[in-house]
């Protein structure tokens, strides 16, 4: 699996190699401290966690990782999200990460380039459909 992961990578396969969801082409935009988790805010686990508000006006919980240390997790949502100057975050890529999460992890790396500065995960929504409805929700809101 290392091998096909690099491979992907490193542009070795022009086509993912299952039949992988496309990512999101649009994108959501908030400031960094609106995506701050108010419980958390003093506390050490505040930098781990982070909102994303979908154009319902629903609030969906992410954990951040940083590119090297990002888990590999099944049926999961994986968001790469990058800052601009003014320190505002915005969803460059966002899939379901079905089956096969290396691939989708190898995918949003590749697509979210040197200026992703965070990988994200979302592991409560339970089923296909949910993922589908929160991915639409949040490349929806601007």
């Amino acid at each position: 699996m290392r091998a096909l992961l690099e491979k992907f990578e490193f542009g070795g396969l022009d086509e993912p190699a299952c039949d992988l969801p496309a990512p999101s082409t649009s994108f959501a935009c908030l400031h960094d401290d609106e995506g701050s988790l108010a419980a958390l805010a003093d506390g050490s686990l505040a930098a781990k966690f982070h909102y994303w508000r979908g154009a319902s006006g629903r609030r969906y919980v992410f954990s951040v990782h940083d590119r090297a240390s990002c888990p590999a997790y099944d049926h999961a949502i994986l968001l790469a999200a990058t800052k601009d100057r003014y320190g505002r975050r915005r969803i460059a890529f966002i899939a379901d990460t079905g089956a096969l999460p290396e691939l989708a992890l190898a995918r949003a790396i590749r697509v979210g380039g040197e200026t992703a500065v965070e990988l994200q995960t979302h592991l409560l929504a339970a089923s296909a459909a949910l993922r589908a409805e929160i991915i639409a929700d949040l490349s929806e809101a601007r």
